[in-house]
């Protein structure tokens, strides 16, 4: 829900030759909208194909899904 409004957003500001990219701060506790690790993975190597990046920060103390924000952050180039 949020991150492909994200994506949404970036595409219809999309410059070319510019730097086209979305910042997701997050706990790594990705339950709603995209839950499925293997679909947001998907949808983030399909945008950064098209020229749309991601950059993932991970905050939160106890719940922080390190794992899940690095495999994400590795396909957002």
């Amino acid at each position: 829900m949020g991150i492909q409004l994200a994506y949404d957003i970036a595409k219809a500001n999309f410059i070319p030759e510019g730097i086209n990219r979305v910042i997701l701060c997050t706990d790594g506790d990705f339950n709603v909208g995209i839950t499925d690790q293997n679909k947001l993975v998907k949808l983030i190597e399909e945008k950064a194909k098209s020229g749309v990046f991601l950059s993932l920060y991970g905050f939160g103390m106890g719940n922080l899904n390190d794992a899940t924000l690095e495999k994400l952050a590795d396909k957002g180039a």
